[in-house]
Formats: C-alpha cells, structure tokens, sequence
C-alpha cells in the first residue's frame, strides 16, 4: 500500500483503472463518482475518462479503457450473450473485449436449450466463470430513487 492509499504491487505500480464516464455536459453521473469513491475506499485509484455520449461509445468499441459503467438491463439470462461473447467486441455491450471460446460455446448453448433446468445449470456455470475471470464488478443501482407521486407513502 502507497503512502496515498493506493494499493501497489511489489514493484511500486499503483493499482490504476480509467472508468470511461459519460458527461452530458454536467460533469460524470453520480453513480461513477460514487464508484470511484468505493474504490478508493479500498485501495483503487480510479480515473474518471468524463466525455460526451459519441467518443464515450467509440472508447468502448475500442476497448481504449477499462470499461465504463453500463446501463443495460434485462430479466432474462440470454443478456449475457451480449455482454461476452466474442462476435460483439468492437459493438454493443461487449465493452469487456472479452474473446473466449468457452465462454462464447455457453452463451450459445444457454441461448438455445429448452429445458429451464439444464439452461439454468448452463447460466450458472457462465456467472462463475465470468466472476472467475473478473470481467465484470456489479453495483447495485437500488439507491436511485424512481419518480413517485406526491401522496406516495413508505
């Protein structure tokens, strides 16, 4: 650990990332800013790339960062496909650049199996490989309240 509280490795490399921010003119959400604090907090120093939505989206296609924070969301497994597999580096969603033949082999698999037990048991072995390989880190986004009526109670 550096005197700044930065982790470092034995070498004295401070554990960088550069978090590719969208900025609609205001400054980075508040969300990113909320990350990049957490992460300090343990020892990641995180640089905020803030930029407007066209070059935001070209730095993702070209993997020039270490990722940005995502907005899609899905109820069904099959959103993986889209986030990892290897045919969707250099497009939407796979800012990872993650080009896995393994990975990729799943994410067909779960795409097309029928039957919800043996689709569930492929999903599950994806997630853990996906956690294995520290593609993703997920932070909730509960603490963003929705619009409510006024009379809305509790």
């Amino acid at each position: 650990m550096g005197s700044d509280g930065i982790r470092t490795n034995k070498d004295g490399k401070r554990l960088e990332i550069v978090l590719n921010a969208f900025d609609a003119g205001v400054g980075p959400a508040e969300n990113v800013m909320l990350i990049q604090g957490q992460l300090r907090q343990i020892g990641i120093d995180v640089k905020l790339k803030a930029q407007a939505r066209p070059p935001w989206y070209e730095d993702n296609y070209r993997c020039t960062t270490n990722g940005p924070v995502t907005f899609l969301r899905s109820g069904d497994w099959d959103a993986l496909y889209v986030l990892f597999h290897s045919s969707l580096v250099g497009s939407n969603f796979n800012w990872t650049c993650t080009k896995d033949p393994e990975l990729d082999k799943l994410l067909l698999q779960g795409r097309q199996e029928a039957d919800m037990a043996k689709r569930r048991q492929i999903y599950v072995e994806l997630e853990k490989r996906v956690i294995e390989q520290a593609l993703v880190a997920h932070w909730p986004t509960t603490w963003r309240p929705g619009p409510c009526a006024p009379n809305t109670k509790g």
